[in-house]
């Protein structure tokens, strides 16, 4: 029989596990980077969350959780999304998200059980406080070398970024990671002495300097609000309240003052120039999703759109004329608060506002340095959305100060009804009812090399939690490679199951119109009228946006008037003529229709634009054309950009040296020769026959 013992040691076990997730990265997953962590996460809360019930009830922990205010206002603010989320315009997307984003209500539950069960653990056993922030530094500590390393080169990255992303995919994610366990370090630092003081000030170091690696200015406003806050707590402590304005100006002018300087002496694609300069397009577009955000907030005051449907305000209210053309479709607006507005309403954003002023009121007092903490992730908040990683260090930080009211012995154990056990096994059924069928899901789009295999996956499903994701890897395999009906009609029946339940999400309906118009062009048919319905929903749903006018041009091409549809694409470059894929566009167009030399300079432009493309095939086109004209320093401008988007692709790199040699490049086509040798071992005797042959 499991004793109590057992059952402690194996909740125990769980935690611990649970620091480590943002360590795990499994490549055979879709969206590995994240799915990875949520999905162990999820399993890992499913167990323990079976176990926290079941001792809890053989305890007075409900009844002490409930006396707690900042539990109380945690839950009120659970509450109120959920309200949110019922009452809202998209309930599936509030409550499941989708796999990409992790925001979920479900998210929500695993989070709050989360620290529920941690609030439980610390109580009973105080000691574990120290244990757990250490094992959090340890942890911050260990990815931080990894970032160093990768921002020195000593280790390739993961993805293809110029800042350090760890083993995140993204440097947002792992700087919104590290704010928390650096403070949680320093407050280590100020409390030990001797050797262990010079300990966790290496680590506090390493980890900012993990931070910097991620060239994040999110995070560094985060980092500069943290340290003033710090400041101001150790003043206010030492009896210096006198003070605190001064010191803070000083701390200001010398923060900005040194970013100023260090921003004019650095180089424009360093680190530093990046964390240095707060303008650019980046920059100017997280301005307009909150300025989208705040308009769209007046649409749904009291209880917003529900959870995880910023979508909805942002594709109504959208005007390209205002905010440029911007080629993403807006689902979060970087800014947590102004998400909270939008999705949850006033009083949604109220109620997280009164869940931090009890963790600040609580966390001032404790001896670590919690409250800037605190403040330092809500300063990075402003310019992030909630990530799998940081979200878990946060909500371990709620369960961390509320553990700091009382310390309490561990009470004895009483054994539980029948009803009580039955009850958390049912619950543990539940949890694990909705966990699976994530896992099925990430785990089948991960095999997108046997699409077959994943289908017989996903469709054996009770639930599939998001459709859309599901159809766009699909749709993707079919643009990259030779069009297949089959595969064509396994698309179209992702999307329109996705539509069922998005049927306001204006990116469904623009991908399955360019789904429609991608099957006429094989077929040199016109679009099909559920084609020509898909794309007047776009311009319904997302009037502002030229998505949809794009797929008007096809149509109307498709449709035989081609007059027409170079008028209309002319007159979208017209109001867009730096927007590379309206640049694509019309050169597509004009190479079509005998106008070739004006379409290869708009396509040539379009390249310097940086247009990303899904298949070499358009490229190869233009390759062909140049080769024509005899301009060959031109070909040898497109291979080289074909090889930069499809790395892969080796069989590029024959074509390139072969292009460099007619230049009169012999150097660069040896190079590239010795390249193709390198990668590919089955073309070692061509290629050596090339390079004597030059």
């Amino acid at each position: 029989m499991v004793t109590d013992k057992q059952i402690q040691k194996v909740y125990l076990a769980l935690l611990v596990a649970i620091f480590f997730v943002p360590l795990i990265f499994w490549p055979k997953l879709y969206n590995a980077f994240s799915s990875t962590k949520v999905l162990m996460f999820w399993m890992l809360v499913d167990v323990l969350g079976v176990l926290w019930i079941y001792l809890a009830v053989r305890t007075d922990e409900f009844s002490k959780l409930r006396r707690d205010p900042i539990v109380l206002a945690l839950l009120v603010f659970v509450f109120i999304q959920i309200v949110s989320s019922l009452l809202g315009v998209d309930q599936w997307n509030s409550f499941f998200g989708d796999l990409r984003r992790y925001s979920s209500i479900l998210m929500t539950l695993h989070l709050s059980v989360y620290a529920m069960a941690i609030i439980f653990f610390l109580r009973r056993t105080p000691v574990w406080q120290v244990r757990f922030v250490h094992l959090l530094i340890v942890v911050a500590s260990l990815v931080s070398v990894h970032a160093v390393f990768e921002w020195a080169s000593f280790v390739p990255s993961l993805v293809d970024f110029d800042r350090a992303s760890s083993v995140f995919g993204n440097p947002i994610y792992l700087a919104s990671f590290l704010i928390i366990p650096l403070f949680l370090s320093l407050g280590e630092c100020k409390k030990e002495e001797g050797s262990k003081r010079i300990l966790f000030a290496a680590l506090s170091l390493l980890i900012f300097l993990g931070i910097l690696a991620t060239g994040t200015r999110g995070a560094l406003i985060g980092l500069v609000a943290g340290f003033v806050v710090m400041v101001v707590q150790i003043l206010l402590h030492r009896g210096l309240s006198k003070r605190v304005p001064m010191v803070t100006a000083i701390i200001i002018v010398l923060v900005f003052g040194s970013m100023y300087l260090i921003g004019q002496n650095s180089a424009e694609e360093s680190i530093l120039y990046r964390i240095t300069h707060f303008s650019g397009e980046n920059v100017s577009s997280r301005l307009a999703y909150w300025n989208l955000g705040i308009q769209g907030s007046f649409d749904a005051p009291l209880l917003g759109v529900g959870n995880e449907n910023y979508y909805i305000v942002a594709d109504k209210n959208y005007q390209a004329e205002d905010y440029g053309f911007d080629d993403t479709w807006i689902d979060k607006p970087h800014n947590y608060f102004v998400e909270l507005l939008v999705t949850n309403g006033v009083l949604g954003l109220l109620s997280f506002l009164v869940l931090i002023g009890l963790l600040l009121k609580r966390s001032w007092r404790t001896k670590g340095y919690l409250a800037p903490a605190l403040v330092a992730y809500l300063a990075q908040s402003l310019f992030i959305f909630d990530t799998i990683s940081a979200s878990i260090t946060f909500f371990f930080l709620i369960a961390l100060i509320v553990a700091q009211k009382k310390r309490e012995d561990g009470e004895a154990l009483r054994w539980g009804s029948k009803i009580q056990v039955v009850g958390t096994l049912l619950i543990c059924v539940v949890l694990f009812g909705f966990t699976i069928p994530y896992a099925r899901t990430v785990y089948a789009l991960g095999q997108s090399d046997d699409l077959q295999k994943a289908s017989e996956i996903i469709d054996k499903q009770l639930v599939v939690y998001d459709y859309g994701n599901v159809a766009e890897v699909y749709f993707n395999s079919l643009l990259a490679n030779q069009f297949d009906q089959d595969l064509f009609e396994k698309t179209e029946g992702y999307y329109l199951r996705a539509i069922s339940r998005h049927p306001e999400q204006a990116k469904l309906w623009y991908q399955l119109a360019r789904l429609y118009i991608t099957q006429a062009t094989e077929a040199g048919t016109v679009v099909s009228e559920d084609g020509v319905s898909a794309a007047d929903m776009v311009l319904e749903l997302a009037p502002g946006r030229i998505n949809g006018q794009y797929m008007q041009v096809f149509i109307v091409e498709l449709s035989g008037d081609s007059e027409k549809a170079i008028e209309m694409a002319e007159n979208l470059y017209d109001l867009f003529p730096d927007d590379p894929e309206t640049i694509w566009i019309l050169a597509q167009l004009y190479l079509s229709h005998e106008r070739v030399d004006s379409g290869l300079v708009l396509a040539i432009d379009a390249l310097e634009q940086k247009l990303k493309l899904l298949s070499s095939n358009d490229l190869l086109l233009l390759v062909s054309l140049f080769a024509e004209r005899g301009q060959y320093d031109q070909v040898v401008n497109v291979y080289e950009r074909a090889v930069d988007m499809f790395p892969s692709e080796l069989t590029l790199l024959p074509g390139l040296a072969a292009s460099y040699a007619t230049i009169g490049d012999t150097k660069s086509a040896i190079e590239t020769a010795q390249e193709l040798m390198r990668l590919d071992s089955h073309s070692t005797d061509a290629a050596q026959a090339f390079i004597e042959s030059l």
